[in-house]
């Protein structure tokens, strides 16, 4: 279409209607686009040009009236056969919070990166409502509910879901391009990972041992798993002599409460060595089972899990995750959370001197990179280390 022409008119303050002719329809009949441009006049040739070279190169998708909710509201419909359920309903929890609220109104078509871009930047410095906490006293008046920002690793997987979605609308032919790719999430700050030193590790497990989640907290911090995984360890993944364990499944918990056992989240089985004090503690947990079950009886359920209830059932992931909140806010130590004894096990592990390949494979990660990207910054000397290797090997 070398003939393809377009114009540009104001339409108010800061706003300019651009249009442009489409091929005739199967009636002859002469077709005309048009799009609504916010900014300056430039702003608006720029996007012409955009539509007219896509025109031309036989690439153009015309606008529909279909907006981001309505959109991410089908996609979840169709992405019953591509994602988890325990995914899905996060991003549906997601959508409905965060998303709809804020930019759900936009029309796909006209969704562009600049208003993910606001979107992330928004949720970042205001993302949640934390109510106070402190009784008042009588005749004070009822304190204002303080806004504060979602962490950055939480604006990540906002970025993920949309980034997800917004390539299956291109892939559809919904829009031309995926306006998440120009959008950038907000970095991980170290501050965000907590994560305990060896006096407050000595502490935690010194208090947690009586408790029937022990075993939880101590394969935590030696081996890196995950909770998921933790707790859907069975016995028969567990070699005792060759001191090693099996990761292959993992637990997962919807929000209607239904527990599964499914593949772990790479969809790759990886054995994790294990030290002595580990299979010490493994052993003491076997003993302590076979105690509950000559107690109860018949009442025991034979789950072949390693992390258990005392009557033998599965734990359920969020019950163990508050009960082990309650532990630590009852001790002097950094307030964590269950996931970041995974990140203390790391931090170990660097300071150790492990390589990250080993760090990789123990974590279950896909990749090194993978690693590097989220605990890079816990090795501020390797580039020395590696420096002074060189000058060993060399002699110098």
């Amino acid at each position: 279409m070398s003939g393809t022409r377009g114009s540009i008119r104001p339409r108010g303050d800061h706003r300019w209607q651009i249009t442009y002719e489409l091929q005739k329809d199967a009636s002859g009949k002469r077709k005309q686009g048009y799009e609504t441009v916010h900014g300056t006049k430039r702003d608006a040739q720029r996007r012409l040009n955009e539509i007219l070279a896509e025109i031309q190169a036989g690439k153009y998708i015309e606008p529909s009236k279909l907006k981001l909710a309505d959109f991410l509201a089908q996609w979840l419909e169709f992405a019953k056969a591509t994602l988890e359920e325990k995914t899905r309903e996060e991003y549906a929890k997601i959508i409905h919070t965060h998303i709809n609220p804020n930019i759900g109104n936009i029309l796909l078509f006209e969704l562009r990166p600049l208003h993910l871009q606001k979107y992330y930047n928004n949720r970042y410095e205001n993302g949640r409502i934390v109510k106070p906490v402190k009784p008042r006293k009588e005749g004070e008046p009822k304190p204002k509910p303080k806004s504060k920002g979602l962490s950055a690793l939480t604006v990540r997987h906002h970025h993920t879901l949309l980034h997800k979605a917004l390539a299956d609308a291109v892939a559809w032919h919904l829009i031309p391009s995926n306006p998440a790719d120009a959008a950038k999430p907000p970095k991980q700050t170290k501050s965000e990972m907590k994560i305990l030193n060896k006096d407050e590790i000595k502490k935690l497990l010194d208090h947690a041992r009586p408790h029937n989640y022990n075993i939880a907290i101590v394969l935590a911090i030696s081996t890196g798993m995950r909770r998921g995984e933790i707790l859907a360890l069975r016995w028969k993944d567990v070699n005792l002599d060759a001191k090693t364990i099996t990761v292959s499944s993992s637990l997962q918990q919807t929000d209607g409460r239904r527990l599964t056992i499914k593949g772990t989240k790479t969809g790759k089985n990886r054995v994790i060595p294990i030290s002595q004090k580990t299979v010490d503690e493994l052993m003491k947990q076997k003993a302590r089972q076979a105690q509950n079950k000559l107690l109860l009886g018949r009442e025991y359920k034979v789950t072949g899990l390693v992390c258990s209830r005392s009557d033998g059932s599965m734990v359920v992931p969020d019950l163990l995750t508050d009960a082990f909140r309650i532990m630590v806010s009852h001790l002097d130590i950094t307030q964590i959370r269950f996931h970041d004894l995974r990140h203390t096990h790391v931090a170990l592990l660097i300071a150790q001197g492990e390589h990250v390949k080993v760090i990789s494979e123990r974590l279950g990660h896909s990749s090194i990179s993978i690693t590097m990207d989220r605990y890079g910054h816990l090795f501020p000397t390797l580039n020395q280390s590696v420096a002074e290797k060189f000058d060993e090997a060399l002699g110098w």
